[in-house]
């Protein structure tokens, strides 16, 4: 869960910051710090590829578990 509440706090920093669309909508009509811009989208994509790994690291081990305590058809 945590890793999921980071990876949704870095997408919603970039998006206060760097976003055009969402900048307008509240308001915002100045031009964002693109160098900022950058670092925030690398540690967006950091976080992001962090959750989908611990995402699947969590699922595979689900589908382990769950193949382990089947039984086995052994005649």
């Amino acid at each position: 869960m945590e890793m999921m509440q980071n990876h949704d706090d870095a997408e919603r920093e970039y998006q206060t910051a760097c976003d055009l669309e969402y900048r307008a909508l509240m308001g915002n009509i100045s031009m964002p710090d693109w160098e900022l811009c950058n670092e925030l989208d690398q540690h967006r994509s950091r976080k992001a590829a962090l959750f989908m790994i611990t995402l699947a690291s969590f699922v595979i081990t689900g589908l382990v578990g769950t193949v382990m305590i089947l039984p086995s058809n052994e005649d």
